[in-house]
Parts: structure tokens; sequence; C-alpha cells
């Protein structure tokens, strides 16, 4: 988890020093955030096997709520009034693209312990 976190409020000073707004900052790290919820759903479902499967996406309803949470995720940044609750600004397709980038990360650091996981328990 402190790995986690140390992701976002790395995520909020990229927004502070390249975008200069903390605002900013702040919606990509809570669109990370959400991203990185749905990563790991489908990876908590195993200790140990990889979510790179089909197998993964057996679950219908898991299937719909990711789908769902990653819909929302978009908007909000972008619908005023997700803004105004959520205290978040608009970000254009290159920051939500560091938050696609910390989700990614997040699957292949989980992926890579799997690995190592695996390997450990067959030696």
């Amino acid at each position: 988890m402190r790995r986690a976190t140390v992701l976002l409020l790395a995520l909020i000073e990229l927004g502070r020093h390249h975008f200069d707004s903390v605002g900013t900052g702040r919606s990509i790290a809570f669109t990370a955030f959400a991203l990185c919820l749905i990563v790991a759903a489908f990876e908590c479902r195993s200790e140990t096997d990889s979510v790179l499967t089909t197998s993964t996406f057996d679950s219908r309803q898991m299937n719909w709520v990711a789908l769902t949470q990653f819909v929302l995720a978009v908007p909000v940044t972008q619908l005023d009034g997700f803004r105004r609750i959520l205290g978040t600004t608009r970000i254009d397709a290159r920051q939500f693209g560091w938050a696609l980038l910390a989700a990614l990360a997040l699957l292949l650091l989980w992926e890579a312990g799997k690995f190592l996981a695996r390997r450990i328990r067959n030696a």
C-alpha cells in the first residue's frame, strides 16, 4: 500500500512541477487511483496466478463493475458536476495517460511479484 501512496504523491508532484498545478496533479492521482483499483480487483483474485489469461475475465459481474469504474474514471475530471463534487480539475489526454501509466506500472509490479512467488513455490 505504501508503494501506491508514493506513486500517487509522485503524480501530484508531477502536476505541480510539470503542469504548474497541484489541482491537475491531484486529478491525475485521483484518476490513477480509480484505475489502480481495477488492477487490484483483478490481481487479488489469485495470490500467484497471472491476470494475463482469459480466465481472469470469467466473472461477468466483475467485468461489468470494472468496465463501469473505467468509464466513470473519465467524467470525474471532465464533467462539471463530478468536478464540483470531487474537487477535481479538467485533465487532457496526455495527463490521463499518466494515470494509465500508473495503473500499468502497478499491473507490471504485481505480475512480477506473482512470477517470483510461483518460482519460489515451484523451487
